[in-house]
C-alpha cells in the first residue's frame, strides 16, 4: 500500500494487508510450479471441498522440513587452528581411499558430466597423498575433492558393500561414517576461504555436496549449499562466454567452464522445481551450451541441455496460457520420444520379470529421464485453468487426463527400480515423484468414484503402498515412512484393502518373511491408530541422479575432450 493511500484514510493497514495485496500468481514468490507443493495444489485445484476436507493432505512447509531435523550440516570437528593438518589426520589409508573414490566413479559419476584428471587417475590421487600434508596445504581444494568424493562413494555403495542388497538400518550405520568425510571436506573449503579465492574444483565441491545432503534428508541445507555454488561460479565469470574474457582461457578449459555453467544451470532447475522456489540464476548469461542443442537427442547429454531450456522456460514464466502449456508439454513429451528407442522407458516390456534391457547406469538414467519429463507434465498442467472442464462426450478433459497419465507412468518406474535397479532407491526425486503420484491418482480415486481406469489405479497404489513399506523397514529413507502413512490413511478414505498385498521385495527369503511381519504390522498399526495421533512430519528429499553419462576422462594427463558414451 503506497503512503499516499495510507494517508488519506488516516490508518494504517491492518497486519498482512500489504501481503494480501500481492499478486499471487507471481512465479517469484507465490504459485511457483514445485514437487513439495503439486499434491496441496491438486486438492485445491481438483478435489471436491467435500473429499478434502475428510483426508490430511502433506503441508508444503511440511514437506520442506525434516521430520527429525539434524544439526548443522558442516560441524566444525577440528580445533581452529589445526588448519589442514587436523582434517588430514581423517584420513583413512591411501589404498581405502581410492576404494571409496573407485565406488563413487562406478555409482555414481553418472551423475556429473565432468570429473577433474585427479579423480579418474589412481596413480595422481596417490602420489596427492602419500605426499602428505604439504600437498594438501599447497592445494586444499583438491583435498576437500577427494573429501566429498569419499563421502559420495561411502553413501552410494552401501547397497553394494551389503552383498547387493538393502538392510535394515545400513544406510543410517554407514551416514555416520561418511558424515565425517563431508564435514570434512566444507571444513577445508572454509580454512582456504573458498568464497574469495575460489577455483574449479571449488565449485565442483560444491556442487557435489547436493546429492549427498539431500538423498541423507537435508534439503534445504542443500538449496543453501546450491545458491552458494552459484555465487562461486558468478565470481570467476562462468556466466560469460570464455571468449569475453581477458586474457583468454585456453580452448580446453573454455570448454570446462562451458559444461560447469550449464551444469550449474540444470540443478538450478531442477532444485526449484523441486521446492517451487525462484531460480536461482535469474539469466542464463551469453554462455552458450558446450554441445549443439539437438531436437533430436541420441545421448542423455544431449537430452539435457533442450531439457533445461524447457523447465527455464516453465519455471520463469508468470502465468502460462493454455496454448504455451501445450507447447511446452509436447516439446517436452516429444524430446523424450525422440530418444534411441533403446535410452527410452518403455512400461509394458521393461517392468517384466525377464527383462534385460541397458546396463547400469543407462537403465537407471532413462527411468529418471521419464520421471522427469513426466513430471514436469504434471507441473504444468494442473496449472491450466481448463483442468475442471469436461470433453463433450463426459471424459475428463485434456490437462487431467494427461495428470493422471504421467501419474501411471511414473508408477511404472517405481515398479522397474524395484525389480531391476534396487541400488536407484537411494534417489529421493524418485521417491518424491511415486509418492506424489500415488497421492494424486487416490485424490482421483476420492473425487470420480466411477471411471473406466478405476480398478487398475487402485491395483498400482496397493503395489506402491507395497514398496514404500519395503523401503520403510529397510530404512533408505525417512519419506518412505511419510508416505506409507500417507497412502495409508488414503486407503482408509478411497477403501482400498490393505490386507493381502504382496510384496515385490527381491531380498532373501529370510528378509522377506520379516519385512512382510514388519509391514502387517505397520498396515495393522494406520488401521487402528486414530486420526489424531497420525504423526505426520515432513519429507526430506535429494536430488536424483541423471545429468550425463562420462566417459573416463583425464587417462594419463590427457587433455579434456568431455566425450561420453554414446549409444
Amino acid at each position: 500500500m503506497s503512503i499516499a493511500s495510507e494517508s488519506s484514510t488516516g490508518r494504517r493497514p491492518a497486519p498482512g494487508a500489504e501481503l494480501a495485496s500481492v499478486d499471487e500468481k507471481s512465479h517469484l514468490h507465490f504459485g511457483a510450479p514445485g514437487l513439495t507443493t503439486v499434491i496441496n495444489e491438486f486438492t485445491n485445484m481438483h478435489v471436491k471441498t467435500s473429499a478434502a476436507q475428510i483426508h490430511h493432505i502433506p503441508e508444503a512447509i511440511d514437506i520442506l522440513s525434516a521430520r527429525y531435523p539434524r544439526g548443522f550440516p558442516f560441524p566444525t570437528l577440528w580445533k581452529a587452528v589445526d588448519g589442514i593438518a587436523g582434517i588430514w589426520t581423517c584420513l583413512p589409508p591411501v589404498d581405502e581411499v581410492l576404494t571409496y573414490v573407485e565406488a563413487y566413479r562406478q555409482r555414481a559419476q553418472c551423475a556429473y558430466p565432468y570429473i577433474y584428471a585427479e579423480l579418474q587417475d589412481d596413480e595422481v590421487l596417490r602420489r596427492f597423498l602419500e605426499g602428505g600434508v604439504q600437498n594438501a596445504e599447497q592445494q586444499p581444494s583438491l583435498l576437500a575433492l577427494i573429501l566429498i568424493s569419499i563421502a559420495l562413494g561411502i553413501q552410494c555403495s552401501v547397497y553394494h558393500r551389503r552383498g547387493h542388497k538393502w538392510v535394515s538400518g545400513a544406510m543410517e550405520e554407514d551416514r555416520r561414517f561418511s558424515e565425517v568425510y563431508f564435514a570434512a571436506a566444507f571444513q577445508t573449503l572454509r580454512i582456504m576461504g573458498f568464497s574469495a579465492r575460489p577455483d574449479a574444483l571449488t565449485l565442483q565441491t560444491l556442487l557435489m555436496m547436493l546429492p549427498y545432503l539431500t538423498n541423507s534428508g537435508r534439503c534445504c541445507d542443500a538449496w543453501v549449499v546450491h545458491g552458494m555454488a552459484i555465487r562461486v561460479a558468478q565470481s570467476m565469470g562462468y556466466h560469460r562466454d570464455p571468449t569475453f574474457l581477458r586474457p583468454s582461457p585456453a580452448p580446453a578449459d573454455a570448454h570446462v567452464r562451458r559444461i560447469l555453467w550449464w551444469w550449474v544451470l540444470y540443478q538450478d532447475v531442477h532444485l526449484s522445481m523441486i521446492f517451487g522456489r525462484p531460480l536461482g540464476v535469474s539469466g542464463i548469461g551469453d554462455v552458450l551450451p558446450p554441445e549443439l542443442v539437438t531436437p533430436m537427442p541420441t545421448t542423455f547429454k544431449e537430452f539435457v541441455m533442450p531439457y533445461t531450456v524447457l523447465m527455464r522456460q516453465m519455471l520463469s514464466a508468470d502465468e502460462l496460457s493454455t496454448y504455451k502449456i501445450d507447447e511446452i508439454t509436447d516439446g517436452a513429451l516429444g524430446l523424450l520420444a525422440r530418444l534411441p528407442p533403446v535410452l527410452q522407458f518403455d512400461p509394458e516390456t521393461w517392468t517384466r520379470d525377464d527383462f534385460s534391457g541397458p546396463p547400469w547406469p543407462r537403465n537407471m538414467l532413462a527411468v529418471l529421464h521419464a520421471s522427469k519429463v513426466h513430471n514436469m507434465v504434471i507441473l504444468l498442467n494442473k496449472r491450466r485453468k481448463d483442468i475442471e472442464a469436461r470433453e463433450q462426450n463426459g471424459e475428463q478433459g485434456v490437462g487431467l487426463q494427461r495428470i493422471l497419465s504421467s501419474c501411471r507412468l511414473i508408477l511404472k518406474c517405481q515398479e522397474f527400480m524395484h525389480k531391476h535397479a534396487r541400488q536407484g532407491l537411494l534417489c529421493w526425486f524418485s521417491n518424491q515423484c511415486w509418492f506424489n503420484a500415488s497421492m494424486i491418482l487416490g485424490l482421483n480415486i476420492l473425487d470420480h468414484k466411477e471411471y473406466p481406469e478405476l480398478e487398475s489405479d487402485k491395483e498400482e497404489l496397493r503395489k506402491s503402498y507395497t514398496r514404500f513399506q519395503d523401503e520403510a523397514y529397510l530404512g533408505i529413507h525417512e519419506l518412505a515412512a511419510i508416505a506409507v502413512e500417507h497412502l495409508g490413511r488414503m486407503f482408509q478414505q478411497v477403501g482400498i484393502p490393505m490386507e493381502g498385498i504382496e510384496h515385490t521385495s527381491h531380498a532373501t527369503s529370510d528378509t522377506m518373511d520379516s519385512e512382510a511381519m514388519a509391514a502387517a504390522a505397520m498396515a495393522a498399526t494406520l488401521q487402528a491408530a486414530p486420526e489424531s495421533d497420525m504423526d505426520f512430519g515432513g519429507i526430506p528429499q535429494s536430488f536424483g541422479y541423471g545429468l550425463r553419462i562420462p566417459d573416463t576422462l583425464f587417462k594419463n594427463g590427457d587433455m579434456c575432450s568431455n566425450s561420453w558414451h554414446r549409444v
